[in-house]
Protein backbone atom coordinates (compact mmCIF):
# COMPACT_ATOMS: atom_id res chain seq x y z
CA UNK A 1 0.00 0.00 0.00
CA UNK A 2 1.43 3.18 -1.01
CA UNK A 3 1.38 6.47 0.81
CA UNK A 4 -1.80 7.63 -0.47
CA UNK A 5 -3.77 4.54 0.75
CA UNK A 6 -1.84 4.34 4.25
CA UNK A 7 -3.39 8.03 4.67
CA UNK A 8 -6.73 7.13 3.58
CA UNK A 9 -6.59 4.04 6.08
CA UNK A 10 -5.39 6.00 9.03
CA UNK A 11 -8.30 8.61 8.60
CA UNK A 12 -10.70 5.59 8.08
CA UNK A 13 -9.16 4.49 11.65
CA UNK A 14 -9.45 7.88 12.82
CA UNK A 15 -13.27 7.68 12.57
CA UNK A 16 -13.95 4.29 14.69
CA UNK A 17 -15.81 2.82 12.30
CA UNK A 18 -15.44 -0.93 11.50
CA UNK A 19 -14.16 -1.81 8.20
CA UNK A 20 -11.95 -4.24 6.89
CA UNK A 21 -8.68 -3.50 5.15
CA UNK A 22 -9.25 -6.49 2.31
CA UNK A 23 -12.94 -4.08 1.56
CA UNK A 24 -10.94 -1.03 1.84
CA UNK A 25 -8.22 -1.95 -0.68
CA UNK A 26 -10.89 -3.21 -3.22
CA UNK A 27 -13.54 0.06 -2.85
CA UNK A 28 -10.55 2.60 -2.45
CA UNK A 29 -7.12 1.37 -3.38
CA UNK A 30 -8.86 -0.34 -6.60
CA UNK A 31 -11.20 2.70 -7.52
CA UNK A 32 -10.50 4.43 -10.77
CA UNK A 33 -9.94 7.94 -8.96
CA UNK A 34 -7.61 6.54 -6.53
CA UNK A 35 -5.92 8.46 -5.56
CA UNK A 36 -8.39 11.33 -5.08
CA UNK A 37 -10.93 12.65 -2.90
CA UNK A 38 -13.47 10.68 -5.22
CA UNK A 39 -12.07 7.68 -4.22
CA UNK A 40 -12.13 7.94 -0.24
CA UNK A 41 -15.48 9.85 -0.27
CA UNK A 42 -17.59 7.15 -2.32
CA UNK A 43 -15.92 4.88 -0.01
CA UNK A 44 -17.37 6.80 3.47
CA UNK A 45 -20.82 7.21 1.17
CA UNK A 46 -20.19 3.21 1.23
CA UNK A 47 -19.98 2.89 5.03
CA UNK A 48 -22.75 5.04 5.63
CA UNK A 49 -20.54 8.06 6.67
CA UNK A 50 -21.71 11.24 5.83
CA UNK A 51 -19.28 13.23 4.04
CA UNK A 52 -18.70 16.85 1.97
CA UNK A 53 -15.75 18.28 0.31
CA UNK A 54 -15.09 21.75 -0.26
CA UNK A 55 -12.60 24.79 -0.37
CA UNK A 56 -12.02 26.47 2.54
CA UNK A 57 -9.47 28.91 4.05
CA UNK A 58 -6.85 27.80 6.70
CA UNK A 59 -8.44 30.02 9.26
CA UNK A 60 -12.08 27.87 9.01
CA UNK A 61 -10.07 24.85 9.92
CA UNK A 62 -10.57 25.63 13.56
CA UNK A 63 -14.56 25.83 13.37
CA UNK A 64 -15.00 22.21 11.57
CA UNK A 65 -14.94 18.75 13.10
CA UNK A 66 -11.84 16.48 13.32
CA UNK A 67 -9.63 14.72 11.52
CA UNK A 68 -10.08 16.84 8.34
CA UNK A 69 -8.46 15.17 5.18
CA UNK A 70 -6.09 17.66 3.52
CA UNK A 71 -4.06 17.56 0.22
CA UNK A 72 -0.81 19.50 -0.58
CA UNK A 73 -0.05 21.22 -3.98
CA UNK A 74 3.51 19.68 -3.71
CA UNK A 75 5.36 16.30 -3.87
CA UNK A 76 2.72 14.64 -6.27
CA UNK A 77 -0.16 15.74 -3.86
CA UNK A 78 0.01 14.10 -0.79
CA UNK A 79 -2.86 13.92 1.79
CA UNK A 80 -2.44 14.69 5.10
CA UNK A 81 -5.22 14.53 8.01
CA UNK A 82 -5.46 17.34 10.41
CA UNK A 83 -5.83 16.36 14.09
CA UNK A 84 -6.32 20.01 15.79
CA UNK A 85 -6.17 23.33 14.29
CA UNK A 86 -5.97 26.93 15.84
CA UNK A 87 -5.24 30.56 15.34
CA UNK A 88 -1.78 30.08 15.11
CA UNK A 89 -0.92 26.67 14.39
CA UNK A 90 -2.07 23.68 12.38
CA UNK A 91 -1.30 19.33 14.20
CA UNK A 92 -1.34 17.18 11.12
CA UNK A 93 -0.26 13.34 10.26
CA UNK A 94 1.85 13.13 7.16
CA UNK A 95 3.56 10.06 6.23
CA UNK A 96 2.99 8.50 9.96
CA UNK A 97 4.36 11.45 11.04
CA UNK A 98 2.76 14.23 13.82
CA UNK A 99 3.59 18.30 12.67
CA UNK A 100 3.07 20.90 14.05
CA UNK A 101 3.70 24.08 12.15
CA UNK A 102 2.76 27.79 11.79
CA UNK A 103 -0.45 28.41 10.11
CA UNK A 104 0.92 30.03 7.26
CA UNK A 105 3.59 27.93 6.75
CA UNK A 106 0.57 25.18 6.34
CA UNK A 107 -1.16 27.52 4.29
CA UNK A 108 1.67 27.76 1.50
CA UNK A 109 1.80 24.19 0.96
CA UNK A 110 -2.01 23.46 0.92
CA UNK A 111 -4.72 23.30 -2.11
CA UNK A 112 -7.72 25.28 0.22
CA UNK A 113 -9.60 21.64 -0.42
CA UNK A 114 -10.87 19.80 2.43
CA UNK A 115 -12.69 16.88 3.45
CA UNK A 116 -15.18 16.22 6.08
CA UNK A 117 -16.88 13.07 7.71
CA UNK A 118 -18.73 12.03 10.53
CA UNK A 119 -20.13 8.69 11.56
CA UNK A 120 -23.52 8.01 12.49
CA UNK A 121 -24.95 5.05 14.51
CA UNK A 122 -25.16 2.64 11.71
CA UNK A 123 -21.74 4.06 10.22
CA UNK A 124 -19.70 0.88 9.63
CA UNK A 125 -18.77 -2.01 6.80
CA UNK A 126 -22.13 -4.19 6.11
CA UNK A 127 -21.44 -7.75 6.90
CA UNK A 128 -18.31 -6.85 8.73
CA UNK A 129 -17.77 -10.39 10.64
CA UNK A 130 -18.93 -12.04 7.61
CA UNK A 131 -16.33 -10.24 5.34
CA UNK A 132 -13.34 -10.46 7.83
CA UNK A 133 -14.17 -14.14 8.26
CA UNK A 134 -13.53 -14.70 4.60
CA UNK A 135 -10.57 -12.73 4.55
CA UNK A 136 -9.08 -14.62 7.47
CA UNK A 137 -9.84 -17.72 4.81
CA UNK A 138 -8.38 -16.12 2.29
CA UNK A 139 -4.85 -15.48 3.93
CA UNK A 140 -5.33 -19.12 5.26
CA UNK A 141 -4.93 -20.27 2.03
CA UNK A 142 -1.68 -18.53 1.30
CA UNK A 143 -0.64 -19.35 4.60
CA UNK A 144 -1.08 -23.17 3.91
CA UNK A 145 1.86 -22.90 1.52
CA UNK A 146 4.21 -21.35 3.78
CA UNK A 147 3.26 -24.13 6.07
CA UNK A 148 4.13 -26.36 4.00
CA UNK A 149 7.22 -25.46 2.75
CA UNK A 150 8.86 -24.34 6.55
CA UNK A 151 7.02 -28.22 7.44
CA UNK A 152 9.70 -29.37 4.65
CA UNK A 153 12.55 -27.19 5.02
CA UNK A 154 12.33 -28.51 9.00
CA UNK A 155 12.17 -31.93 8.19
CA UNK A 156 14.86 -31.39 6.13
CA UNK A 157 17.14 -30.07 8.21
CA UNK A 158 15.79 -32.13 10.96
CA UNK A 159 17.27 -35.33 8.79
CA UNK A 160 20.34 -33.31 8.21
CA UNK A 161 21.28 -33.24 11.43
CA UNK A 162 20.60 -36.61 13.00
CA UNK A 163 16.78 -35.88 14.13
CA UNK A 164 16.00 -39.34 13.66
CA UNK A 165 18.36 -40.15 16.78
CA UNK A 166 16.17 -38.04 19.10
CA UNK A 167 14.88 -39.99 22.10
CA UNK A 168 11.47 -40.34 23.13
CA UNK A 169 11.72 -37.85 26.13
CA UNK A 170 13.46 -35.43 24.15
CA UNK A 171 11.14 -35.35 21.05
CA UNK A 172 8.21 -34.99 23.71
CA UNK A 173 9.81 -31.83 25.26
CA UNK A 174 9.89 -30.21 21.57
CA UNK A 175 6.47 -31.13 20.08
CA UNK A 176 5.07 -29.82 24.10
CA UNK A 177 6.94 -26.28 23.39
CA UNK A 178 5.98 -26.26 19.87
CA UNK A 179 2.07 -27.32 20.78
CA UNK A 180 2.42 -24.24 23.54
CA UNK A 181 3.66 -21.58 20.99
CA UNK A 182 1.38 -22.89 18.67
CA UNK A 183 -1.76 -22.48 21.03
CA UNK A 184 -0.93 -18.75 21.75
CA UNK A 185 -0.31 -17.75 18.04
CA UNK A 186 -3.94 -19.10 17.03
CA UNK A 187 -5.51 -17.34 19.71
CA UNK A 188 -3.30 -14.17 18.81
CA UNK A 189 -5.06 -14.52 14.92
CA UNK A 190 -8.35 -15.32 16.68
CA UNK A 191 -7.62 -11.62 18.54
CA UNK A 192 -6.99 -10.36 15.84
CA UNK A 193 -9.70 -11.20 13.12
CA UNK A 194 -12.44 -12.12 15.56
CA UNK A 195 -12.20 -9.30 17.85
CA UNK A 196 -15.05 -9.93 20.52
CA UNK A 197 -15.92 -7.79 23.74
CA UNK A 198 -15.85 -9.35 27.06
CA UNK A 199 -14.47 -12.51 25.98
CA UNK A 200 -11.72 -14.70 27.96
CA UNK A 201 -9.42 -13.54 25.93
CA UNK A 202 -9.94 -10.40 26.14
CA UNK A 203 -9.78 -10.37 29.77
CA UNK A 204 -6.37 -11.89 29.63
CA UNK A 205 -5.07 -9.54 27.19
CA UNK A 206 -5.26 -6.74 29.53
CA UNK A 207 -4.96 -8.50 32.85
CA UNK A 208 -2.79 -5.56 33.48
CA UNK A 209 -2.43 -2.13 33.38
CA UNK A 210 0.69 -1.95 31.44
CA UNK A 211 -0.31 -5.58 29.47
CA UNK A 212 -2.91 -4.73 25.95
CA UNK A 213 -2.24 -7.36 23.20
CA UNK A 214 -4.75 -5.16 20.91
CA UNK A 215 -1.99 -2.16 21.23
CA UNK A 216 0.83 -4.67 20.40
CA UNK A 217 -1.34 -6.24 17.52
CA UNK A 218 -2.27 -2.71 15.80
CA UNK A 219 1.00 -1.14 16.27
CA UNK A 220 3.28 -0.54 13.21
CA UNK A 221 5.49 -3.34 13.28
CA UNK A 222 2.85 -5.65 13.95
CA UNK A 223 3.11 -6.71 10.34
CA UNK A 224 5.94 -7.98 8.23
CA UNK A 225 6.80 -6.54 4.95
CA UNK A 226 3.18 -5.01 5.67
CA UNK A 227 1.22 -7.69 4.87
CA UNK A 228 2.12 -10.61 7.09
CA UNK A 229 1.69 -10.24 10.64
CA UNK A 230 3.89 -12.02 13.12
CA UNK A 231 1.14 -13.92 15.14
CA UNK A 232 0.45 -15.54 11.28
CA UNK A 233 4.43 -16.06 11.33
CA UNK A 234 4.35 -17.51 14.54
CA UNK A 235 1.78 -19.77 13.42
CA UNK A 236 3.26 -20.88 10.38
CA UNK A 237 6.82 -21.44 12.64
CA UNK A 238 5.36 -23.92 15.25
CA UNK A 239 2.92 -25.64 12.84
CA UNK A 240 5.58 -26.13 10.81
CA UNK A 241 7.86 -26.79 13.56
CA UNK A 242 5.11 -29.50 15.40
CA UNK A 243 5.08 -31.20 12.33
CA UNK A 244 8.46 -32.11 11.43
CA UNK A 245 9.20 -32.81 14.62
CA UNK A 246 6.33 -35.46 14.77
CA UNK A 247 7.49 -36.64 11.53
CA UNK A 248 11.23 -37.37 12.66
CA UNK A 249 9.69 -38.71 15.97
CA UNK A 250 7.72 -41.44 14.34
CA UNK A 251 10.69 -42.04 11.81
CA UNK A 252 13.02 -42.51 15.33
CA UNK A 253 10.59 -45.01 17.13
Amino acid sequence: MNSYGKTFWTFINLLKVKVNKSTFTRLVIHHPEFPGYNAISDFLTELNIENLTFSATVDELKDYPKPQLVQFTKNGGDFAIITEANNGSVKYLYNNKEITEPVDNFNEKWNNIVLLAEKGNHSGESNYIQNRKLAFLNKFRIASIFLLLVFLISFQLFGISGGGNLNFYTIIAILFTKAIGLIVSLLLLYKTYFPVKGNFLNKICSIGKNIQCTSVLQSKGAKLFGCLSWSEIGCLYFSGGFLAVLFVGNHAA
